[in-house]
């Protein structure tokens, strides 16, 4: 999903694309390579679970409840009509999960 978020502000100068994740993924994320295009910004949020927690194999359902719950109201915020805080609006969701 971040290739193709990287590939879609290459492409044309009209797409703005914000990369929704985790703190816990983001942070990883930094230690790669991280697009630097101006039209491609990151937005970060805590996944409900602690530091210490694996985040994989056998609590991977857990992880992926915790995200749910923890991304729903940023997610909501973001694609209000009404957010202020976004001048250009969101035209398009790009999901690599279920949204409920």
């Amino acid at each position: 999903m971040l290739k193709l978020a990287d590939l879609l502000t290459l492409t044309t100068n009209d797409i703005h694309v914000t990369f929704l994740t985790t703190n816990h993924v983001y942070n990883r994320l930094v230690k790669s390579r991280l697009s630097r295009h101006p039209r491609f910004t990151f937005e970060t949020f805590w996944d409900g679970l602690p530091k210490e927690h694996p985040r994989g194999g056998d609590k991977f359902i857990e992880m992926l409840e915790s995200v749910k719950q923890a991304s729903r109201p940023l997610l909501e915020k973001m694609v209000a009509k009404d957010n202020d805080d976004d001048k250009l609006g969101v035209t398009c969701v790009t999901a690599d999960g279920r949204l409920e």
